[in-house]
């Protein structure tokens, strides 16, 4: 019945002439109520704004086919503040379809815009894994903010194309451009900007120097601290620190990890959770294989709902085969569908448990 009454509501609206001034009126509001939620990053100015944004998607989706159709930079500056959100809601497919018609649509929008947004645009293949489409992505992009002389854009985007190289092995390529990063991070002087460190210390991970990880991911971490971020940057810092730690078989991994998971929970950023899950159950693999196969479940049901990939294949591998090996074939299977059926709440939860007990 009530959609039959939408249909009437909207003949009416057709029928009056007026629908194309309040289909415009809404897609203003909108795009404002965006800007004013979300910061240039696509970071929630607070946190409740991430579980709105599911509340308010339909919203969004009209007023975005709204913003395309009209073209200039409102589509762009919409997908700007709501590219984090798809990200974080697991919707990579929808997410990279309205940053590209936005992108279309934005032809003559601010050099610094389409740089940034194009950069987004990387991101979607970037973190399915499939680089070898991200990188060319990436690469126009970053001559996009060179053009335009955008420091900060610059430094994220060789970030991210030093992580890709490194992924594939080419990890001499990915030290010149995390050295490039370094070089502006420093001249920058913002207590604040430690993408560069971290690109760093990612790196120092993929080569293998546990020890110099820990390093720089310690030095991350105090700065954020002083500075009182408790955000994305800080979930993914804390989590790398304490991976860090877990690595090197200190025992100051497990308190990092409930660390890491609570601030996650508390600033709705579960891009890292599934590599965290996966952490946790090599943390408590010798103790309580069955809770580890749960945790397991979960991050792979959390990475299937959101089309995010494991970063660190040998790492995972790894992992597996310490939790496999002291379950039956029965006991692991079960297990795993069991965490598999878990919410991230749940799965969070689950991992702060374990930690809690293995701390007693």
């Amino acid at each position: 019945m009530l959609e039959t009454i939408r249909e009437y509501a909207g003949e009416r609206l057709r029928d009056s002439g007026e629908a194309e001034g309040l289909r415009t009126r809404h897609a203003d509001y909108v795009l404002a109520l965006a800007e004013a939620a979300f910061d240039e990053y696509g970071d929630p100015q607070d946190p409740v704004w991430f579980t709105r944004f599911g509340d308010e998607q339909d919203n969004f989706r009209v007023a975005m086919a709204a913003l395309v159709g009209r073209r200039g930079d409102g589509a762009l500056r919409m997908t700007q503040r709501l590219w984090g959100s798809w990200f974080g809601h697991g919707q990579l497919d929808e997410g990279e379809r309205w940053v590209k018609l936005a992108l279309e649509a934005g032809e003559d929008a601010p050099l610094r815009l389409r740089a940034w947004m194009l950069g987004i645009l990387g991101e979607f293949p970037r973190f399915r894994g499939d680089h070898a489409r991200a990188i060319p992505i990436k690469e126009e992009a970053l001559a996009l903010a060179r053009s335009a002389g955008e420091e900060r854009f610059t430094k994220a985007l060789l970030c991210d194309l030093a992580s890709s190289f490194a992924l594939l092995g080419d990890l001499e390529r990915a030290r010149t451009l995390v050295a490039e990063a370094l070089e502006i991070e420093r001249q920058s002087n913002d207590p604040r900007q430690m993408r560069a460190l971290g690109a760093a210390a990612e790196l120092a991970e993929r080569a293998g120097d546990n020890d110099e990880a820990k390093r720089l991911n310690q030095q991350i971490v105090d700065r954020l601290r002083q500075v009182g971020e408790t955000g994305s940057q800080y979930v993914c810092a804390v989590s790398s620190l304490a991976e860090s730690l877990r690595r090197l078989g200190d025992a100051g991994a497990a308190p990092l990890f409930v660390d890491a998971l609570r601030a996650a929970e508390q600033a709705q950023v579960f891009t890292w959770v599934p590599e965290t899950l996966d952490s946790v159950a090599g943390v408590i693999a010798s103790r309580a294989p069955e809770r580890g196969a749960v945790l397991m479940g979960a991050a792979d049901a959390a990475r299937r709902e959101t089309g995010l990939v494991v970063f660190d294949v040998p790492e995972h591998e790894a992992i597996t085969r310490a939790v496999r090996i002291q379950l039956d074939a029965e006991q692991f299977e079960a297990a795993w569908n069991e965490g598999s059926r878990k919410s991230i709440a749940e799965a969070i939860a689950d991992a702060v448990d374990a930690l809690s007990a293995r701390e007693t």
